[in-house]
């Protein structure tokens, strides 16, 4: 239909905004959630926001496909391929965005997957490559021995330039997964190959590079995995590829991890803790220095994040939970002498304009967390 707007998804958030990283319109940390607010390029997009509001309107169904965050800005990735960031990502001359603003690469193709470390912001291109605009001093915008910024999108690895180890069979590999924390990059290919780049000091990229502490460029970790792994995720220090740990973990239960994970379980990490999310319930391992572990008695839960220090959940009740490190007010007001929410959890109060819009999901990053919701349409 002629003229029709493109959807935008309702995202609250609420925490650590010293450089915008929220998109709520301003630089002050918040306990309680605010709603995003976005500023799309297409001028459809454009009428839809700055009629009757000044922000986006909630879409009839959440657009949402990823939400990820450096140390000091989030990117939100759309179903439809657009990317919205907020903050700033560590370039001497990138000005704060206090909103999301839509992100324009001068690239070709379609964004299928994004990730974020410390202060660099990556996408993936049509499955197959991968490009990085940031900075970071431990090799983790992967472009090669020293080079620690790029001020636009660059590419850093394509499938098709890979090299092929005689009899193996690669055709047609595509990016299956993307993962990034402050300072180390995995990705996985549909054929079970893995490259990392980054800190690798601490066997967060295998055992067999610890000795060189950087890997400056894309370089294939998986020889010696004992399995394909089908995901992966990534704390401060270490990756995790489902089922398998590779580097340091504080206090990891070694038994607890080893249970089974099933294809619809959510696996979230912290920066030094692990959650699995089945069937209702979460198990934590690692470090829970800040109250980070999920206790037995919780509610039912339906959505499960990890932030830096903290964990984010939907209850089966359509609440909003947080417990763990909660000093910028990403876990809520009531906390401990410490900052944390330990040994229990705080129910997020959320104010919402509209009684159509519902609670779908929730994500965190560094001291930031964010619900997403939706609006149910009668039609």
């Amino acid at each position: 239909m002629a003229g029709k707007c493109l959807e935008l998804p309702t995202i609250y958030a609420f925490g650590s905004n010293g450089s915008g990283q929220l998109g709520i319109g301003h630089t002050n940390d918040t306990a309680r959630p605010e709603k995003c607010i976005f500023r799309p390029r297409h001028q459809d997009d454009l009428d839809h926001s700055d009629s009757g509001e000044s922000e986006a309107t909630a879409s009839t169904v959440t657009v949402v496909r990823k939400i990820v965050a450096g140390g000091n800005h989030t990117l939100i990735l759309m179903k439809d391929g657009r990317v919205f960031a907020a903050g700033n990502a560590g370039l001497e001359d990138q000005d704060v965005k206090v909103e999301f603003e839509q992100q324009l690469f001068d690239v070709e193709g379609h964004v299928t997957d994004v990730a974020a470390t410390w202060e660099a912001s990556f996408v993936v291109v049509d499955r197959r490559r991968v490009f990085v605009r940031g900075s970071g001093a431990k090799g983790e915008l992967g472009l090669g021995n020293g080079v620690v910024t790029a001020d636009k999108m660059t590419r850093v690895l394509d499938v098709d330039d890979l090299d092929v180890c005689p009899g193996e069979q690669h055709a047609d590999a595509k990016i299956f997964d993307i993962a990034a924390c402050m300072s180390h990059v995995v990705v996985l290919l549909s054929d079970g190959r893995v490259f990392g780049w980054g800190s690798c000091r601490k066997g967060q990229l295998g055992d067999q590079f610890r000795q060189h502490k950087i890997l400056w460029e894309p370089t294939r970790i998986d020889v010696g995995l004992p399995f394909q792994p089908q995901r992966v995720v990534v704390g401060r220090d270490y990756t995790v590829f489902l089922h398998g740990v590779w580097g340091e973990v504080k206090d990891l239960n070694e038994e607890v991890l080893q249970q089974p994970v099933n294809g619809g379980d959510t696996v979230a990490s912290g920066w030094s803790s692990i959650h699995t999310l089945s069937s209702g319930q979460v198990r934590s391992v690692g470090n829970n220095n800040h109250g980070q572990f999920a206790l037995a008695n919780m509610p039912t839960i339906l959505g499960l994040a990890a932030g830096s220090e903290h964990c984010v959940a939907l209850t089966q009740s359509n609440q909003v939970i947080a417990w763990g490190w909660g000093e910028h007010g990403n876990c809520g007001e009531e906390l401990d002498s410490k900052g944390n929410v330990a040994g229990r959890w705080n129910v997020i109060p959320m104010s919402r304009q509209d009684d159509a819009t519902q609670i779908l999901d929730v994500a965190a990053g560094c001291a930031t967390s964010f619900v997403i919701g939706g609006r149910t349409d009668p039609d």
